[in-house]
């Protein structure tokens, strides 16, 4: 008999007209470049009409594939913390870590409710759609080998698709978000550009797994790519969502080259952080926001961009000058710390326990990784 969580998945792959019925030939499969080298296999048996064939080929070349990297997601050397545990033994039930404001975290039901908003705050609606529990998930099954975790992880997933459609987005008609249909907090372009980030790191965890099928992987890639392209028709006009947005595209177009639409991505999101580094960074280092909380994830978005682009053989798409800046803003950052290198709280900035402040040794580390690859600019200094 078939185990419960395989037949909803099966279910859920099988359903009739949804957006999860994939039309592989002019939805999935079309949108990759089968000429790539590594996919003849695929391409020949898409061209013979054997689509489930050709996407079990797709899961073997990924399976396979050597030469991409996310240097954020080290396979190497996978740790969990006690609360990522708990997050994703939690998420096996779907009660979703969501918020550290809102604990213990929320039932969200047996049959998921992606509409559920228990306390009417927008961080809460918008921030169950970051899935913030999925990389705990992929942690625990890669660790523990409990398929169960991957074949949660392939049903929520599933679900999350078929409950959540793209549908036409336009965010000046939300209006009162306490009225706002589903979509502008589904598909909120921060939330999305998360998405696209963390996916990743999913897609790595899980890959290996039983309940990733060939079939799975149309869904996923085709929701991947979908996700993609909503940035580039929605990116936000200025300030950290749009370089969150930004950095994000380029490791989409960065970790699958095989979409048709990959260069178009790295392109689009290298043009607007070489852009916006100028125009968000003063010359003594602090970004236009002077918000210490937004300063240190604007440094960590270039600092993470440009390890992506390097990791992966795109090393010179950033001149000197970008360097430069991100060296004058870790300056900016550390002039604005305390000694124990806490901050003032101030505008949004967070209050972060001792335990997770980065020390003096963590940031001669960061110093000593901007060293590192300013050495392929040796005019930056």
């Amino acid at each position: 008999m078939m185990k419960p969580i395989k037949l909803l998945i099966a279910l859920l792959l099988a359903a009739g007209p949804s957006p999860l019925r994939a039309q592989t030939d002019t939805t999935v499969f079309s949108l990759l470049d089968l000429a790539r080298p590594g996919l003849e296999r695929v391409a020949a048996l898409h061209a013979a009409g054997d689509d489930t064939a050709a996407a079990e080929a797709l899961l073997d070349y990924y399976r396979r594939r050597t030469g991409v990297v996310c240097p954020e997601a080290n396979l190497a050397d996978i740790t969990i913390t006690p609360d990522e545990q708990r997050w994703a033994d939690e998420a096996m039930h779907h009660r979703f870590f969501v918020h550290k404001g809102y604990q213990p975290s929320y039932f969200y039901g047996d049959d998921i409710d992606w509409e559920y908003w228990p306390v009417k705050d927008n961080e809460l609606r918008w921030q169950l759609h970051r899935m913030k529990w999925w990389v705990p998930m992929g942690k625990a099954y890669r660790l523990s080998g409990d398929e169960r975790y991957a074949a949660e992880w392939c049903a929520e997933y599933l679900d999350w698709m078929r409950k959540n459609p793209l549908t036409a987005y336009d965010e000046g008609k939300a209006g009162n978000w306490t009225q706002a249909e589903n979509v502008y907090f589904a598909w909120r372009p921060l939330e999305v550009s998360d998405r696209l980030e963390f996916q990743i790191h999913q897609f790595l965890y899980f890959l290996p797994a039983e309940a990733f099928s060939g079939n799975f992987l149309l869904h996923f890639l085709d929701n991947y790519h979908r996700h993609a392209e909503h940035i580039t028709r929605h990116f936000s006009a200025k300030g950290n969502h749009l370089l969150f947005q930004a950095q994000r595209l380029i490791f989409a177009g960065v970790f699958f080259p095989e979409f048709r639409d990959a260069a178009r991505w790295r392109e689009t999101g290298v043009g607007i952080l070489n852009r916006e580094i100028g125009e968000q960074v003063y010359d003594d280092g602090m970004q236009y926001e002077l918000d210490l909380h937004y300063h240190h994830e604007s440094i960590d978005i270039f600092f993470k961009a440009l390890r992506m682009m390097d990791a992966n053989g795109h090393r010179g798409e950033f001149p000197a000058a970008y360097l430069a800046t991100v060296e004058r803003m870790i300056d900016a950052y550390i002039d604005c710390s305390f000694p124990d290198y806490t901050t003032p709280l101030f505008s949004d900035n967070r209050f972060r326990e001792r335990q997770a402040v980065r020390t003096y040794e963590q940031r001669t580390t960061i110093r000593y990784q901007v060293s590192e690859i300013s050495a392929f600019y040796p005019d930056c200094w």
